[in-house]
């Protein structure tokens, strides 16, 4: 029998209920629970033998709530922790901060992972388009299995290098906090819903933090938004407007989940389950295993290498739009165009 094992998530998207579902079927015996739930109750039972946070990455920093429940959180010393922090590219300091928090809890090393998911956060950018969010799937059906063997065999990880931490700060902070007008600390949601609100009432069963209160004149937002996006993604006829998020922008919601389970807080999983399904699903690149896969980028090398650089490219231009729409106003003769006219 697999040790028993209690995952608490937090997901706006869908996306770390996803990963956290397919760690519990790999595992088997584990209980999902909403990170909400450990806010009324910080103790948790000492039947669980280990104890996971799912969670996503707020612009390189873990979420607040995510944050404020782990350091009320109290288990034993004899009870496992990991850690596996979701995010569009990098999880910045997700990892680092969490387990300064956690470790002194445990005997046991923490264990910390990363998983590259589909960036999401609407109010900042754009969702990716859906053939690249495949690929983010795909990539995450397999690496949700080798996580969880390493979570099973109690492996030792560590901190991952990459790019200067400090640096990522600042160019977030710089990009998304100053040019995109994203504050990722503000408790000010700014939603509103537009004509075609029903008043259904499932913003507010989707707001685990209770911020959402249904009103006769439709849904109203307190004054503590996790910024969880959850309200804006799942919202079923497209109601709920932000002013950063033009109307006709996507919404982004992990296809593995559905709305009752975005509503749902808790889950149970008896038996190890790693559905054949999943890997049915995955695109052919995705199959592939090392050799194959080598030679398949040598084969197709000049159209990898175009496609990336457009890719920069596009990046690139994106970026020079929007600061010199924010450094000169959007004038036309501005910015090395020429001069402005008398």
């Amino acid at each position: 029998m697999a040790e028993k094992t209690v995952i608490y998530y937090y997901s706006g998207s869908g996306n770390s209920l996803s990963v956290a579902k397919h760690i519990g079927e790999a595992l088997g015996n584990t209980t999902l629970l909403s990170i909400y739930t450990l806010r009324d109750d910080p103790q948790v039972l000492a039947d669980y033998a280990r104890i996971g946070i799912v969670t996503a990455t707020w612009f390189v920093r873990p979420p607040r709530v995510v944050k404020e429940v782990c350091e009320k959180l109290r288990c034993t010393r004899q009870q496992k922790i990991f850690i596996l922090a979701t995010c569009g590219g990098y999880d910045g300091y997700v990892c680092i901060d969490l387990k300064a928090i956690l470790q002194p809890k445990t005997d046991f090393a923490v264990q910390t992972f990363m998983l590259p998911m589909p960036p999401n956060h609407i109010v900042g950018f754009s969702p990716m388009p859906d053939w690249i969010n495949r690929i983010y799937l795909n990539h995450e059906a397999k690496a949700s299995v080798r996580i969880a063997e390493k979570i099973r065999s109690d492996a030792p990880t560590k901190n991952r290098k990459g790019i200067n931490r400090k640096a990522l700060t600042w160019a977030s902070a710089t990009f998304n906090m100053r040019l995109l007008g994203v504050d990722r600390d503000s408790v000010e949601g700014g939603f509103y819903t537009s004509d075609v609100c029903t008043k259904c009432g499932v913003c507010e069963k989707l707001c685990k933090n209770g911020n959402i209160h249904l009103t006769e004149d439709g849904p109203v937002w307190g004054h503590d938004c996790q910024q969880c996006m959850a309200c804006i993604m799942w919202c079923p006829n497209r109601a709920i407007q932000h002013p950063n998020v033009p109307e006709r922008r996507r919404r982004y919601q992990n296809p593995n989940v559905t709305l009752n389970d975005m509503m749902q807080s808790e889950f149970h999983v008896d038996e190890p389950c790693v559905k054949e399904s999943r890997r049915n699903s995955m695109c052919k690149i995705c199959k592939m295993d090392e050799e194959e896969l080598r030679k398949f980028k040598k084969e197709h090398s000049t159209f990898i290498a175009v496609g990336t650089t457009l890719i920069i490219v596009g990046i690139a231009a994106g970026l020079w739009k929007v600061m010199r729409k924010c450094c000169c106003g959007g004038k036309k003769n501005c910015c090395g165009s020429g001069a402005d006219e008398a």
